[in-house]
């Protein structure tokens, strides 16, 4: 008789005996009201029994459930991220589902638990000190394995099954690590959870082609949001043809950071990408902070593409200046939120600042969105250990705030949007004309 059945056991055996107690008062009743009351009242019961019945032969042949991670595995619970714990998900991110896991911490036994009365107190005796209080560690769980794990994502775009990233398949830490490499990672591409809603995550893990294990990861929600669409011109001040790259790995980072869709395509590309941008090499003439140039050409632009029936239209300009001989490195100005539209930055050469300028790119457009400027000196780490960069598929050890005041200081792949930014700007980018998935 199988164990994992007998909450169900225990419902008919309940069923069964309210029945007879029915059958009694019915006999005694006289009452014609109440007896009709407690005839229907056996039938209701009768029928609940009938499915229980069919519930318990259900659960008998299904055999007991599976564990959640092997009985040699140490499970330290699981997350779905966009990025950082707190994030409001985003349906067409690309998102990490991780199972924290480990393998079992050795076994300390004690020697009481070996030794029957009469050896410890021999032993007490001929050695002089008491045995009883001895620990005796085992030998440690060897490193805990799995051959394969898999995802099923269900919701609103559907069913798919995604392989997870095991690495080597073995897991050696005692602890609860943040580290890509001691998890089960799914990455999950945002295509995959396009549509907003509720989705259901169901991992399986798997030994020598056996099923060993099944968790659930819960049901998150995902919500709707817009695209990030923008106009990327360069001021009189030369663009060394070299730095194109480093404006391109820059867009990319941004695409990481914001609340959007992933994918980077060209405006009047892809339309499912997240942030769509044209980019015009011919330089515009003006004197910053003076924006009247730039708003005149953003108004131009859309002007241009409405005349020539194109899709896209651009909410954002990004203006870029090369810092000139004999300057001291610039940072960058922007329009605050929550209806900006005009960001500029410097891309400094002396000394580069190529490690930074995705974050400075960020930073400034995230302006536009909001209206509280810059965190503190305090703000610059986020003392989060589980942030996650998506687009390198690796955990960031020291993550930093995207709005402290000294962006130079913070590396691209190492800043994050605190969660309230992230939910302001999304929640601002759904009030723009741009496309997305709110519909």
């Amino acid at each position: 008789m199988s164990a994992h059945c007998q909450s169900i056991r225990d419902e008919i055996e309940t069923l069964e005996q309210s029945i007879e107690l029915l059958d009694i008062q019915i006999q005694n009743t006289v009452d014609p009201i109440q007896k009709s009351a407690l005839f229907r009242f056996r039938k209701q019961s009768l029928s609940l029994l009938q499915r229980k019945r069919g519930a318990l032969k259900a659960c008998e042949e299904s055999g007991p459930p599976l564990p959640q991670v092997p009985a040699d595995m140490s499970d330290f619970g699981s997350e779905v991220t966009q990025g950082v714990p707190g994030y409001e998900l985003v349906a067409g991110k690309d998102t990490l589902a991780r199972i924290f896991v480990g393998r079992r911490p050795p076994v300390v036994v004690m020697a009481s638990e070996l030794l029957d009365n009469a050896d410890s107190d021999y032993s007490s005796k001929a050695l002089g000190f008491d045995l009883n209080s001895l620990p005796i560690h085992s030998l440690p769980f060897n490193p805990a394995r799995i051959d394969y794990a898999e995802l099923e994502i269900s919701g609103p775009s559907g069913t798919t099954v995604i392989p997870g990233d095991i690495g080597d398949g073995v897991f050696s830490n005692d602890t609860k690590s943040f580290s890509e490499d001691d998890n089960i990672n799914f990455y999950i591409r945002g295509r995959e959870i396009s549509k907003p809603g509720r989705y259901r995550f169901t991992a399986r893990l798997y030994r020598n082609g056996t099923l060993v294990g099944e968790k659930s990861l819960g049901q998150p929600q995902f919500h709707p949001t817009k695209d990030l669409r923008i106009l990327v011109v360069v001021e009189i001040f030369p663009f060394p043809a070299e730095k194109w790259e480093i404006l391109f790995q820059a867009l990319e980072d941004l695409s990481r950071i914001f609340p959007i869709r992933s994918g980077l395509a060209p405006l009047d590309g892809d339309q499912e990408a997240g942030l769509r941008y044209r980019i015009e090499p011919i330089p515009i003439d003006f004197a910053w902070p003076d924006r009247t140039p730039v708003a005149q050409r953003l108004a131009e632009f859309n002007q241009e593409q409405s005349a020539a029936g194109r899709p896209d239209r651009a909410e954002h300009v990004l203006t870029i200046r090369t810092q000139q001989p004999g300057e001291m490195p610039l940072g960058g100005s922007a329009q605050s939120g929550p209806n900006g539209s005009i960001a500029g930055v410097t891309l400094n050469v002396d000394p580069p600042m190529d490690n930074s300028f995705g974050t400075l790119v960020s930073h400034e457009i995230a302006h536009n969105f909001l209206t509280v400027p810059h965190v503190g000196d305090e703000g610059v780490a986020l003392n989060e250990p589980a942030a996650f960069d998506l687009v390198a598929r690796k955990s960031v050890g020291n993550p930093r705030a995207l709005m402290y005041r000294i962006y130079n200081l913070t590396p691209n792949g190492t800043a994050f949007l605190v969660p309230d930014s992230w939910r302001t700007i999304r929640e601002r980018l759904l009030t723009r004309s741009s496309t997305g998935n709110d519909e």
